[in-house]
């Protein structure tokens, strides 16, 4: 059925990004190449996943594959599939590439708010993204509408130290966003509640290490 299809993508997803399973990113592969050589040949249920699997995990070569499949996308959908797709990358070089194409006139500006909000969200991404949006702060403004600007600041959520929520915390203090203060508000609060999670976490989980009782 479609819902078991499009389950298996899901699963597939997982699998293949967080769970590094190895056979699964072997199959992901495989059916790019599919892909690549005839669109209709695989499950259109399942190239969602198999492109994010493959970025994923993926190389120089494999960066350069998926830009040009966005640069030759026929349909918006095919378009944006492989323009985010980017932002999974996790080899640093290639996220600074993407960070840095976000700011370029060769994506329009509403998807790269939504390149930046991703790399914001993603645990290998966020801390090299948060730092990119510090220091391009005033290209920012100038590039995104406030409502673009709040969906970026609303993304930078992610974090659970104190420093690095400080640091948030602190940009915004100073860097307002004119119509987007709101979504900022409950982002800091969002913040505040990763941060008391996380303080309350480490505290339960010395104590258990503390105790040394393992069985």
């Amino acid at each position: 059925s479609d819902k078991t299809k499009m389950s298996r993508g899901k699963v597939m997803g997982v699998l293949g990004t967080i769970g590094g399973d190895v056979s699964t990113i072997k199959e992901a592969r495989r059916l790019f190449e599919q892909y690549l050589k005839l669109p209709s040949g695989i499950d259109a249920n399942l190239i969602d996943a198999v492109t994010s699997v493959v970025a994923y995990n993926g190389k120089k070569a494999d960066f350069d594959q998926i830009v040009r499949l966005w640069k030759d996308a026929k349909t918006p959908e095919v378009e944006k599939r492989n323009l985010l797709a980017l932002s999974v990358f996790r080899e640093p070089i290639l996220r600074t590439s993407v960070l840095e194409m976000a700011m370029k006139p060769a994506v329009r500006p509403q998807d790269a708010a939504s390149l930046l909000a991703n790399v914001l969200r993603s645990s290998d991404g966020k801390a090299a993204a948060w730092s990119f949006v510090q220091l391009n702060w005033p290209g920012i403004k100038k590039r995104f509408t406030d409502h673009m600007q709040s969906g970026i600041a609303g993304s930078a959520d992610q974090f659970v130290e104190d420093a690095q929520c400080k640091s948030v915390e602190d940009f915004f203090k100073t860097h307002k966003i004119q119509a987007g203060q709101a979504s900022v508000n409950r982002m800091i609060e969002r913040l505040q509640i990763n941060r008391q999670f996380n303080r309350q976490s480490a505290a339960a989980l010395n104590k258990w290490l503390a105790a040394g009782k393992f069985d």
